[in-house]
């Protein structure tokens, strides 16, 4: 079945960047009949049961790109960040929340110039060497993109205000051209050896003994080599994971070397709506593999208090850019499944944005997400500098948009990969490069080092296990 949004004409009931489309399809075939020779955007809600991320957006990745760097993050993200002006209709809880605007990453360490004594030492961004000074993130244009709505597995097309034309010039979705090829891999291993990461665990504990900070996350970095097709790997992970918040963005150069972001997350860092004026978080603390069972996660008190510190550390940063008075805890912990084996504690803070906030003002207030930096944010964020040595990158930071209808939803980065090397060929099948996977655990004053290296590995299992597979492209018979 072949779908192309510029056979079809919207009625006088669908505003001109919207078109529905006669598509019954999940949002991991239409990523896997994207083509290959062209880059793609996609943020996936692959677990359907899971209505937290009711949408799914996947767009072309090769529009106008920036890249965001602590000379230019404050102008970059002030100039491409929504304001007031919003497109009739979006205020209606049915519009889609994107509309054409920018996707893509923001590294964990943007935050730490929102944040300027978050450095171990409390030293500031001028400090920093320019020649050891990490990317902040990247975002690219996008002036169309095929949407999905979960609640009634509908699809759309919708185009950037002022630019429906850019709807026809989507690819078209062909679900009966889906083939992909196959990959080897080395082992997925940790930088570190277990007695490492369990000394920077005792590390946190004495701090928090001596009242420095209530928890902090702690992470290390897991790679492997990897050969072969790269959007297979991708759309592998995902379908084994079967994420609430996945996510692909693929950048791949004219030369070649290419840079792709699999996220895996389960976890909302931040979704906001200026023509509504609402904000909402769902920090994720406390995991356990679902063959457990859910009443091991509920029943832990060490979990349980992991959660509360970051609800009111989550309270403490929707206050600053809500109106007075106005941020409510929806839910204080509730156990969900996600990724199929895999518990996680879960709560939800939503607030009421104060009158002329911005997207830019919400990510000031709030970034990085406080769930993976521990409280207080800013000493925790010194002692994460401190103990594991070197930028995080994406890690800890978000995947998601900044829609021009004046939504934002961003997603932790947590699970989630960053795949660089070279494509040998024009489609990008033939990828050659290392898979970083980094994993990390909220440390408190009750922590067993065994324990939460234990907890790292189980949130590496999806990954560990699609690796390991070596598949042969799909038709071969080798």
């Amino acid at each position: 079945m072949q779908v192309s949004p510029s056979q079809l004409t919207a009625t006088h009931r669908t505003p001109a960047y919207r078109r529905p489309l006669p598509l019954r399809a999940h949002p991991l075939d239409v990523l896997s009949a994207w083509p290959a020779s062209r880059p793609v955007a996609a943020l996936l809600s692959c677990d359907g049961a899971n209505h937290a991320s009711r949408w799914s957006v996947i767009a072309p990745a090769d529009g106008a790109a920036v890249e965001l760097t602590p000379d230019n993050h404050e102008a970059a993200l002030a100039a491409i960040a929504p304001g007031a002006a919003l497109q009739p209709g979006a205020e209606h809880a049915d519009a889609p929340p994107f509309c054409g605007g920018w996707i893509g990453a923001l590294h964990y360490e943007l935050g730490r110039c929102f944040e300027p004594t978050a450095h171990a030492g409390g030293r500031s961004n001028a400090d920093a060497s320019p020649a050891h000074t990490p990317s902040l993130g990247r975002l690219v244009r996008v002036d169309a993109a095929y949407i999905h709505d979960a609640l009634d597995d509908s699809w759309s097309a919708v185009g950037a205000p002022g630019r429906p034309d850019a709807i026809d010039a989507l690819p078209p979705i062909d679900l009966d051209h889906t083939a992909r090829g196959g990959w080897t891999t080395t082992d997925l291993r940790s930088d570190w050896t277990p007695e490492r990461y369990q000394q920077r665990v005792r590390a946190v504990i004495e701090y928090i003994r001596a009242g420095d900070v209530f928890q902090a996350n702690i992470a290390h970095r897991m790679r492997a080599r990897v050969r072969g097709d790269l959007r297979a790997i991708a759309l592998r992970l995902l379908d084994e994971a079967s994420p609430t918040f996945g996510a692909v963005l693929e950048n791949v150069a004219a030369d070649g070397l290419s840079e792709t972001i699999v996220s895996l997350s389960p976890e909302l860092f931040l979704e906001a709506h200026l023509a509504r004026g609402t904000i909402r978080t769902r920090p994720i603390k406390g995991t356990r593999p679902a063959s457990v069972g859910a009443e091991a996660l509920r029943s832990s008190e060490k979990d349980g208090a992991e959660l509360a510190m970051i609800v009111d550390l989550m309270r403490n940063d929707l206050g600053r850019i809500c109106a007075p008075g106005r941020v409510r805890v929806d839910e204080a912990r509730t156990i969900e499944r996600h990724a199929r084996d895999v518990l996680h504690a879960v709560a939800t803070v939503s607030g009421d944005l104060r009158a002329g906030a911005t997207l830019l003002d919400v990510l000031r207030a709030t970034f990085p997400p406080g769930s993976v930096t521990g409280a207080p944010k800013v000493r925790a964020m010194q002692i994460i500098d401190e103990l594991e040595g070197a930028p995080r990158g994406v890690y800890c930071g978000a995947v998601g948009f900044m829609s021009d209808c004046g939504a934002t939803r961003w997603s932790v980065a947590i699970r989630t990969a960053t795949i660089t090397g070279r494509s040998l060929d024009a489609d990008h099948r033939a990828f050659e490069g290392e898979i970083v996977y980094p994993v990390g655990a909220g440390i408190v004053s009750d922590s067993d080092p065994d324990s939460e290296w234990e907890e790292t590995l189980t949130k590496a299992g999806a990954v560990m296990r699609v690796l390991r597979e070596h598949p042969r492209p799909q038709g071969s018979t080798a």
